[in-house]
């Protein structure tokens, strides 16, 4: 994409895919699920992607009951890296995050205390 040249605007909807994308001046995009009827209501607005200038994109993930964030993971080709989330589920900070974990190429590593 050739900067400053775009056929978008920044804010753009994507009903194809269920999805608002904004574009900012050096390429970078991030997506947000919208509020089409296909999109759980828990998912409209949320944080869906972030794609940086390389195309590799990051995604988020949700928890199906909790539906806080789970996870964020870029793919290239057969690699993948990413950031795992854990949550108190009870007491004075429950549904805050407790803990986060990297993963690279499905090796977990260290668990790390927040």
């Amino acid at each position: 994409m050739c900067r400053g040249f775009s056929s978008k605007p920044p804010w753009w909807h994507d009903s194809a895919n269920q999805q608002f994308i904004y574009t900012d001046p050096n390429g970078y995009a991030i997506k947000f699920f919208d509020n089409s009827a296909g999109v759980p209501s828990v998912n409209q607005g949320q944080f869906k992607s972030y794609t940086g200038l390389g195309g590799n994109e990051t995604v988020a993930s949700y928890d199906a009951t909790t539906n806080q964030i789970a996870s964020f993971v870029q793919s290239s080709g057969g690699a993948s890296s990413g950031l795992h989330y854990s949550y108190y589920a009870g007491g004075p900070n429950a549904g805050q995050s407790s803990a986060r974990r990297l993963q690279v190429n499905s090796q977990r590593g260290s668990r790390r205390e927040l």
